[in-house]
């Protein structure tokens, strides 16, 4: 239990450190869950991602060609 209290404080400081350092005006829970959805998202990656979808609809999309038209 005591090894959860250090956790949470710990977080809980680098959280509030956090949001003093970037002018974060939003509550510590809405920050909290933004880190959270975005810990592990590395732009780059996303940004290829969709690149690739782009590329891959435009290339389905003159496969098509006048089939629906």
């Amino acid at each position: 239990v005591r090894i959860q209290i250090l956790t949470a404080l710990i977080t809980y400081l680098l959280l509030a450190i956090y949001r003093k350092t970037q002018s974060y005006g939003g509550s510590l829970w809405i920050l909290l869950a933004e880190i959270r959805a975005t810990l592990f998202q590395r732009p780059s990656a996303e940004a290829e991602r969709y690149r690739r979808r782009r590329e891959s609809m435009t290339e389905f999309a003159a496969r098509q060609g006048g089939l629906f038209a």
